[in-house]
């Protein structure tokens, strides 16, 4: 997802630092997949620096290797007059108030006693999907499709235990098939997973896999197109939530 991300980007702003940006991006879905907080807060704030050089690079057409105010950037972003709503304020409101400011004042920036929360991750993850959304919509010069397509696939919300390496999604915790199932359809939304890309990816023998399968789908938990691609409905979210270990 992020090479399309990274194509679309680049048609717009300076392909290194899309680069940065989207790097940056990586590494806090990556720590706050393996739940580890205070990782993901610290490199939240370094995807903010990186969302404010891409908003000064298409204000003034270059971007700097740095940001060394992010306060005092986001307040001169206010005053442009060639920049829209969208980049002049809401972008970097958004990444100062619900990102930046709090992982400095909850300790993901310094080293304090106060550790970051899960709480605060999840918001940073959140917030950093909606700053490249909104990068995404405003400015993708693809196919009003693809471009949606790829938001789609970013908004969803992200589950922990799931790590990826070069093209495989893998489960960084023993769970049963049913669970283990779930958790990678949810991940492969929306497009799903058909049975021979479930049993590559699932670490349960195949009659386990085939079982768990038409559990679930006796339960509703998930549906099998007409193409033979599995997709988890809203009942299966529930019950993946409701199943899965505490972070």
């Amino acid at each position: 997802m992020l090479d399309k991300v990274q194509l679309i980007l680049s048609a717009r702003f300076p392909t290194e630092v899309v680069k940065d940006l989207l790097g940056s991006y990586g590494e806090v879905l990556k720590h706050y997949h393996t739940s580890d907080w205070r990782s993901c807060l610290n490199c939240a704030g370094i995807f903010v620096e990186n969302v404010f050089r891409m908003l000064i690079a298409l204000r003034d057409g270059t971007a700097p290797e740095e940001v060394k105010s992010v306060d005092a950037e986001r307040k001169n972003l206010e005053t442009s007059t060639v920049l829209s709503e969208t980049a002049r304020i809401l972008i970097p409101r958004v990444a100062w108030a619900m990102i930046y400011d709090k992982r400095s004042r909850k300790g993901g920036a310094h080293v304090k006693r106060c550790s970051p929360e899960y709480l605060d991750a999840h918001l940073c993850v959140h917030s950093s999907n909606w700053i490249l959304a909104e990068l995404l919509r405003e400015y993708g010069s693809q196919d009003e499709e693809s471009v949606n397509l790829v938001i789609v696939q970013m908004m969803r919300e992200h589950v922990p235990y799931v790590d990826v390496f070069g093209e495989e999604k893998f489960v960084t915790v023993p769970m049963p098939a049913a669970l283990e199932i779930l958790l990678q359809l949810h991940e492969s939304e929306p497009a799903g997973m058909d049975r021979r890309q479930l049993g590559k990816c699932v670490k349960a023998s195949p009659s386990a896999l085939s079982m768990a399968l038409g559990r679930l789908e006796t339960n509703r938990y998930v549906f099998k197109s007409p193409e033979c691609r599995y997709r988890i409905t809203s009942s299966g979210r529930q019950y993946l939530k409701e199943g899965l270990p505490c972070p």
